[in-house]
């Protein structure tokens, strides 16, 4: 069994970015090794029924790097991460930096 904290921010009239954040009480598998498999079940299950398209989804990968929900803490990093959609999964996860309270900001607007 595995936990993440999870934020779908609606961006403009078509887009949405999905939050994937680790928490320090995650029992299991780390949100990174496993994105491309989260961001298919989140898609199937929740992101489909709101009609945005798979190409209008940009997923954030958070790492707090002291626990909490927010970066806060010298070790936190984040991430955009690139998927590739076949039609019935996202596979294929490359990440590109992002200043981690670039993701804090996001988090906090939506607040």
């Amino acid at each position: 069994m595995s936990f993440c904290g999870l934020s779908l921010l609606r961006t403009g009239s078509e887009g949405m970015t999905v939050v994937l954040t680790e928490l320090s009480t995650n029992p299991g598998t780390p949100v990174s090794d496993v994105f491309d498999r989260l961001a298919t079940h989140l898609f199937e299950s929740q992101i489909i029924f709101l009609k945005v398209p798979p190409e209008q989804i940009i997923w954030i990968e958070n790492l707090p790097g002291d626990g909490r929900a927010e970066p806060s803490s010298v070790n936190a990093t984040a991430s955009q991460v690139v998927l590739e959609w076949d039609g019935k999964r996202f596979h294929s996860p490359r990440r590109i930096p992002v200043p981690p309270d670039t993701v804090k900001e996001m988090l906090e607007s939506e607040g």
